[in-house]
C-alpha cells in the first residue's frame, strides 16, 4: 500500500501539481494518464525518491519494495541470462528456468540469452531491463511506456503477464488499448490536480470532459442571472418603494460565490521545418550491408528516397532499423555498399 499526501511540485512558474493526495491499495492496477508535461514521470520520480517534492510526502511500509523500468542500460554480466538473474531479490532453485521463460516471452532466443548484453539492440536492452524488473518481484511495479520497444508478439505476452500480476501496478502509456487491457483504475493528472477513477482511461477522460461542460454551462447561467440581478439593482435602487427588494437582491449578490471560468488548455503546436529541394531524388542506398563481429545484421539493401517520400521502417526488434537510420545519418559506418545524397541535403 502506498500513500501520497499533499504532494506539490513546480519548476519555476510552472506548477505541475498541487496538494495531490491519493492511496494505492493492495493489488490495484492503475493507468496514470495526463497531457504531456502534466507531471506523470515527475510523480514516478518522486515516488522513487529520485526527485524531491516541494511539499508533501510518500508513505509506505518499511519493507515495501518499488520497482521501476529503467531506460538506461548498464550491463556488466557476460550473458543476457546472467544479467536477468541479477534482478532476483534472492536466488532460489528453479530461478534460471523462470528467467529463461521470462526472456523467451520477451522475444529472446536461446542464442541471445547466452550472448553478451552489450551487443543487444536498444530495444532488447530495454527488454532485458524489463525482465530484471519483473524477476525482482517488487510490491509496486512502475512502468513508464513499457511497450515502446516491444514488437506485437512481446506486447501481447506482456499484457497477459500484467493481467496476472497480483501486486500493485502503475503504468504510464499513451497506448490506451494497452492500459485498458492491463489496468482496473485510472489516475488522471488534470489542471494541477489528481483524480482517481474506477474507470478506463477513455471513460475517465470522458467523465472529466462532461464535468467541465456542466461547469461551463452552470457558469454561463450564473453570469446571466448575476447580470440580471445587477441590472435590477441599478434600475430600482433610487425608488423608495423598492428599497427592501433591492436590499435583498444586494445581499443575495454578496453571498454568491463566483464560478471561475476554466482556463483554456493549450494543445501542442509544432511543425517540422524543411529546406526546399528541387531535385526529385534525396538519397540513394546501393547494396548496403552491416555486420557485428562478422555476424551479418542485413545485406544488400537498395533504396531510392524521393524528395516527397514519407517512409516507415518496420521490423522485429534487433533486425537493424535503428542501425540503418544511423548509417543513413552518417553516425555509423557501413560494412558494405554506398550512399549517394543530394549535395544540398542536410540530415537532422
Amino acid at each position: 500500500m502506498l500513500h501520497l499526501v499533499n504532494l506539490s511540485k513546480s519548476y519555476g512558474n510552472q506548477v505541475l501539481f498541487d496538494n495531490l493526495t491519493c492511496t494505492i491499495n493492495p493489488g490495484e492496477k492503475i493507468g496514470l494518464v495526463g497531457r504531456n508535461g502534466s507531471g506523470k514521470t515527475t510523480l514516478f520520480n518522486i515516488i522513487l525518491g529520485k526527485t524531491p517534492a516541494d511539499t508533501g510526502e510518500v508513505n509506505h511500509p518499511s519493507d515495501y519494495r518499488i520497482g521501476h523500468l529503467e531506460q538506461i542500460a548498464d550491463f556488466k554480466s557476460e550473458s543476457a541470462l546472467e544479467e536477468a538473474l541479477k534482478g532476483l531479490h534472492r536466488r532460489e532453485y528453479g530461478d534460471e528456468w523462470k528467467a529463461k521463460k521470462l526472456l523467451a516471452g520477451l522475444g529472446f532466443s536461446e542464442k541471445m540469452m547466452e550472448s553478451a548484453p552489450s551487443i543487444l539492440s536498444s530495444g532488447y536492452k530495454i527488454r532485458l531491463n524489463l525482465a530484471k524488473l519483473i524477476l525482482s518481484d517488487p510490491n509496486l511495479l512502475l512502468l513508464d511506456e513499457p511497450n515502446n520497444y516491444l514488437d506485437i508478439v512481446s506486447i501481447r505476452w506482456l499484457i497477459n503477464y500484467l493481467k496476472d500480476w497480483k501486486k500493485e501496478l502503475i503504468i504510464i502509456s499513451h497506448d490506451r488499448n494497452f492500459l485498458e487491457q492491463t489496468t482496473d483504475y485510472t489516475i488522471l493528472i488534470h489542471r494541477e490536480q489528481l483524480r482517481k477513477f474506477n474507470l478506463t482511461p477513455s471513460e475517465s477522460l470522458a467523465k472529466i470532459a462532461e464535468e467541465e461542460e456542466v461547469h461551463e454551462k452552470t457558469r454561463l447561467n450564473y453570469e446571466k442571472k448575476r447580470e440580471q440581478t445587477e441590472e435590477y439593482i441599478r434600475r430600482f435602487r433610487a425608488k423608495a418603494r423598492m428599497a427592501k427588494s433591492v436590499q435583498s437582491a444586494v445581499k443575495a449578490l454578496e453571498k454568491q460565490e463566483a464560478i471561475v471560468k476554466l482556463d483554456q488548455i493549450r494543445g501542442i503546436d509544432f511543425a517540422f521545418q524543411s529546406k526546399p529541394l528541387r531535385s526529385p531524388s534525396v538519397m540513394t542506398l546501393e547494396n548496403i550491408s552491416f555486420s557485428y563481429s562478422n555476424s551479418p545484421l542485413f545485406q544488400n539493401i537498395n533504396l531510392e528516397i524521393g524528395s516527397r517520400d514519407r517512409i516507415c521502417v518496420t521490423g522485429k526488434n534487433g533486425i537493424g532499423k535503428t542501425t540503418l537510420l544511423r548509417i543513413m545519418a552518417g553516425d555509423l559506418e557501413m560494412t558494405g555498399g554506398s550512399i549517394k545524397t543530394h549535395p544540398s541535403i542536410k540530415i537532422a
